[in-house]
């Protein structure tokens, strides 16, 4: 007579073995996974803000001069579009077709609330949700190099008013697209923050004494909460480093290291100040 076989199933303590195991390799794996995840968002991000800078070159090279960081962008004070250096820069990066969507003397409020341009949101920007209607900008131009409003235009050229050297001086930085209720269009060509200019380092308000908040000597903040996060300042949603374009074009991170006087002396195109070696060893 034959005996049957019995299957012999797993004891409680190899369950609890085997889940111990898959556990282990979770924890292992999510840091990895998430180190990739930031790793392109970075990449991702750099090659935005490169296309940014290459674009207001093409722009500086087809009419001579520099659009301001918001404001009337005719060639006389307080005439032509009122919008920000990003809107005036879209032939340029080959979005003519919603450029012409703006009469010649319109305002670039008419994109509030609408779905923006890929180029202008950073993937590390958790404020602004892909593809929503709101018309959000993680980038701002520096409002110290491009001028605003109140100065006319043309203010800024290429390489003249750039006293320091191009690649001494910092043209655009992150901004989260929503700071503590505060957002940043895309296309604002405002002075008022609530109105949400895409820029930094503005500081007439202050100079008038309309705002007690000198913003020139906000120092960039590396990954913030929404309510963390300084909305007269600049931030980054990256873990390590601010990401920059310089004057020259070219595209690099700066992290926390670098001092406040350092930071301020490179967002002013002509100041004379030699950066400190916490600029160059960054």
């Amino acid at each position: 007579m034959t005996v049957p076989l019995r299957r012999r199933g797993f004891s409680l303590i190899e369950l609890l073995v085997v889940i111990a195991i898959i556990a282990i390799l979770i924890a292992l794996l999510v840091p990895a996974v998430q180190a990739v995840r930031e790793a392109s968002a970075k990449t991702a991000c750099m090659n935005n803000v490169k296309q940014l800078a290459l674009a207001l070159h093409n722009f500086s090279n087809a009419k001579g001069y520099l659009p301001l960081a918001a404001g009337f962008q005719g060639q006389s004070s307080w005439t032509g579009q009122k919008s920000s250096l990003f809107f005036q820069t879209l032939p340029f990066l080959e979005l003519d077709p919603l450029y012409k969507q703006l009469p010649p003397d319109g305002w670039g409020d008419m994109f509030f609330g609408k779905p923006g341009p890929a180029i202008f949101h950073c993937p590390s920007d958790f404020t602004i949700t892909p593809g929503a209607t709101q018309g959000l900008c993680s980038y701002a131009s520096n409002a110290q190099v491009f001028g605003d409003l109140s100065k006319g235009n043309p203010f800024a050229r290429l390489p003249q008013t750039f006293k320091d050297g191009t690649s001494n001086v910092v043209i655009f930085a992150e901004r989260y697209g929503m700071c503590q209720g505060y957002p940043m269009y895309w296309s604002s060509g405002h002075e008022a923050i609530w109105l949400g200019p895409p820029m930094f380092a503005y500081n007439l308000r202050y100079d008038w004494k309309i705002e007690p908040i000198n913003r020139l000597e906000q120092l960039f903040q590396i990954n913030p909460t929404e309510v963390q996060c300084d909305p007269y300042g600049t931030q980054t949603g990256h873990k390590s480093a601010m990401t920059v374009a310089m004057g020259d074009g070219s595209v690099r991170g700066v992290s926390s290291l670098v001092s406040k006087t350092t930071w301020i002396n490179v967002q002013l195109p002509a100041d004379g100040n030699v950066l400190d070696s916490d600029w160059t060893s960054n």
